[in-house]
């Protein structure tokens, strides 16, 4: 999330990470309905 918020693609992020794509869209949903705490 924090590489998203800083401006970083989002094509970007999903190459370097270790998740899919359905769990990082997961994140950023839960993020944008609940903040941080819809990661916890």
């Amino acid at each position: 999330m924090h590489l998203l918020m800083i401006g970083v693609s989002y094509e970007h992020v999903l190459r370097n990470s270790c998740v899919s794509e359905r769990a990082l869209r997961l994140w950023i949903s839960r993020f944008n309905e609940m903040g941080i705490d819809g990661l916890t």
